[in-house]
């Protein structure tokens, strides 16, 4: 879905039908361009994208919105992949991005850990790279797919970032 969509969606629906629209928490991908070298990227979705400063969330409007849901063609409960292939859960579409890049392992209590699947530009959590061994996500953390940024967020904190965008006007 794109974050536009979700922004309309933020103005019309509750906290309650936002979340069941959603159905987990997410990840925010900036607009991407596959004309541009890597380094170019970063600079361009970076200049597209607005921070709301109380939640710190940083909105591309021209962007996607990630559920971290499971597709049909999955048969684990508790992992999605991320990568540039179709039959991954999460789709990233970008040449910086493996075919199969890393997998979120989904815990106990709502817990999300990030694992590199052997890539071959890295994932990194706030700069810090990822290896096989995994590392715990927490809401608000910046990961990076090889050269593309993403933002981990709950439903909830992007409910109130798009609201504070895009306030609802009362006629």
């Amino acid at each position: 879905m794109t974050t536009l969509e979700a922004a309309r969606w933020s103005q019309t629906l509750d906290l309650p039908g936002f979340r069941t629209l959603l159905g987990a928490p997410v990840l925010l991908l900036p607009r991407l361009r596959d004309d541009a070298s890597l380094d170019e990227d970063y600079r361009t979705t970076a200049r597209h994208q607005l921070i709301d400063a109380e939640t710190e969330v940083a909105i591309d409007l021209s962007g996607q919105v990630l559920p971290l849901v499971r597709s049909e063609q999955n048969p684990y409960s508790s992992k999605l992949a991320v990568g540039r292939t179709k039959n991954c859960d999460l789709r990233i579409d970008h040449n910086s991005i493996s075919r199969l890049h890393a997998l979120l392992l989904l815990g106990d209590g709502g817990t999300v850990r990030i694992v590199d699947a052997g890539s071959s530009n890295g994932t990194r959590v706030n700069g810090n790279a990822v290896g096989k061994e995994g590392m715990p996500l927490s809401f608000g953390d910046v990961v990076t797919f090889g050269s593309v940024p993403t933002q981990f967020v709950s439903e909830d904190l992007l409910y109130q970032a798009l609201r504070n965008l895009r306030p609802l006007e009362h006629k």
